[in-house]
């Protein structure tokens, strides 16, 4: 799915809310153009279900060309970064989510079945 494709979707998700598919491409363009900025000044972006975009910096380090052998060195660097949220998660991989959902269930002590004090 490309951006025109998202737009479009988003425009018939909304059901006539915003019936333009110029202002959703508009309100999409700002949507990642904040996380973009944000994530750049070194803020997370929390997306609660959805995931956390934020920056991370990695160490300088020497890395080796496989081609040559040849050590380089490579200075330090930042990189943005997508942590996926547990309602995402559980929509891709569906059996996670009851797996998850039993060793929960499996934490909590059920009632009436307190231990007795010996």
């Amino acid at each position: 799915m490309n951006k025109t494709d998202l737009v479009e979707a988003v425009t018939a998700a909304s059901k006539g809310v915003i019936a333009r598919p110029q202002d959703i491409a508009t309100v999409v363009d700002n949507v990642f153009s904040v996380i973009m900025d944000e994530v750049a000044k070194g803020e997370k972006v929390q997306i609660i279900g959805f995931g956390s975009f934020e920056r991370r910096e990695r160490d300088a380090r020497t890395v080796r060309n496989p081609r040559t052998g040849e050590s380089i060195d490579v200075g330090p660097s930042k990189t943005a970064a997508f942590s996926i949220g547990k309602a995402f998660k559980d929509k891709v991989h569906p059996v996670a989510a009851k797996t998850t959902a039993k060793k929960e269930d499996a934490k909590t002590p059920k009632k009436g079945k307190a231990k007795a004090a010996k």
